[in-house]
C-alpha cells in the first residue's frame, strides 16, 4: 500500500519544454513521411504515364509501318509513291493489294493531322495501271491518337540513293514545306517515320522529358543499293 500511494501521490511528469521539443520532432518526421509518400504516389503516375505512351507509341509505330510495308506498284516502271497525289511531311499515299490470291487494290492515303493518324482509302478499278478509276472506301479512319511532332522533324521523310558511296540517306523533301516532288516519287527508296507520344496525363506545353520518341525506316521493296538510278520503280 505504502508503494501504491507514493505513486498515486507523485506529481512528476513532462516539463513544457520537453512537450514542445517531442511535438517539434513528432511534426518533422510526420512531415518526411508524408512527404516520401507524396513523392511515391507522383512517380508511380509518372511511371504508369510512361508506360502507357511508350504502349501507345509502339502500337501506332508498328501499324503505320505495317501498313507502308504492303505498297505495291500499279505495273513495271510505276513507282510506289504515285504523282499527281500530295505527299509531304505529314501525309503519304501509296498503292497496297490486300486482296490475297484475288487482287483487291486499294489506293491508301496515311494523314498525321493535329495529334492524329488518320487512313483513306479508295477501291481501284478500271484499267491498270494505265486509266485506274477509284471509288471511296474508308474516310478519315483514325489509327492513332495524342501523337506529336519531333521538334524540326516532319512527321514523313522521304530518301534517295547517295551517288558515292551508295547509300538510302539523300533526304528529298528537306525543305519546308516537306512537300516530296513529283520528279523526286520514282527516287524514292526509303520513307522514315518519326514522332513523339504523349503522356495522358500530362499537358503537352511540358517539355520533351514528358515525351516518348519514336523512329523508323521503311524501304521499297524494289530498293537496290547496285542499281541507284532505277530500283525504286517496280520491275
Amino acid at each position: 500500500m505504502p508503494v501504491i500511494g507514493k505513486l498515486v501521490s507523485d506529481e512528476r511528469g513532462f516539463s513544457l519544454m520537453e512537450l514542445l521539443v517531442t511535438l517539434a520532432v513528432g511534426s518533422i518526421l510526420l512531415l518526411a513521411i508524408f512527404g516520401a509518400l507524396d513523392f511515391s504516389v507522383k512517380a508511380d503516375s509518372r511511371v504508369q504515364d510512361r508506360v502507357d505512351s511508350t504502349q501507345r507509341g509502339r502500337a501506332a509505330m508498328e501499324l503505320i509501318t505495317r501498313q507502308l510495308r504492303s505498297q505495291i506498284c500499279l505495273g513495271p516502271g510505276y513507282p510506289a509513291i504515285p504523282s499527281g497525289i500530295t505527299s509531304d511531311g505529314n501525309s503519304i499515299t501509296f498503292y497496297t493489294d490486300l486482296g490475297g490470291d484475288t487482287p483487291k487494290l486499294q489506293r491508301r492515303t496515311i494523314t498525321y493531322s493535329g495529334g492524329t493518324v488518320f487512313e483513306t482509302d479508295y477501291n481501284v478499278a478500271g484499267t491498270i495501271p494505265t486509266a485506274p478509276t477509284f471509288t471511296l472506301a474508308r474516310q478519315n479512319w483514325v489509327l492513332a491518337e495524342r501523337l506529336n511532332l519531333v521538334a524540326n522533324v516532319p512527321f514523313f521523310r522521304y530518301y534517295a540513293f547517295t551517288p558515292n558511296p551508295v547509300t538510302p540517306n539523300q533526304w528529298l523533301n528537306s525543305t519546308s514545306p516537306f512537300t516530296l516532288a513529283d520528279a523526286d516519287k520514282p527516287r524514292v527508296v526509303k520513307v522514315s517515320i518519326s514522332f513523339a507520344a504523349d503522356r495522358l496525363g500530362v499537358s503537352r506545353s511540358m517539355n520533351n522529358l514528358a515525351l516518348s520518341t519514336f523512329q523508323n525506316d521503311i524501304y521499297v521493296r524494289t530498293s537496290d543499293a547496285s542499281d541507284p538510278d532505277h530500283s525504286p520503280q517496280c520491275i
